[in-house]
C-alpha cells in the first residue's frame, strides 16, 4: 500500500456482459460490503441519497499505526 493516502474514499465500479440475466451498469459507484468505514452519509435517520439507483457513499480507508509483530 505504498504511494497511498492515509485516508481515502473509495468505491467500486462493475462491468460486464449484456443480455442474459446480466445487469452491470459501469455508471453505477458500488459500495464496498466489506467496507469497515463508510463516507458522505447523512445524519441518522435522515434521506441523503438523491436517487435509489445511485449512493453519494463511498468506503473510507484510514491507515491506522503500523505494529510490530516480532
Amino acid at each position: 500500500m505504498d504511494g497511498l493516502p492515509n485516508a481515502f474514499r473509495y468505491g467500486y465500479r462493475v462491468d460486464g456482459p449484456e443480455g442474459g440475466g446480466h445487469r452491470y451498469d459501469s455508471s453505477v459507484v458500488l459500495l464496498d460490503p466489506a467496507a469497515t468505514l463508510v463516507a458522505d452519509g447523512g445524519v441518522w435517520g435522515s434521506q441523503c441519497e438523491v436517487s435509489p439507483r445511485h449512493s453519494i457513499r463511498r468506503g473510507l480507508y484510514v491507515r491506522g499505526p503500523r505494529y510490530d509483530w516480532l
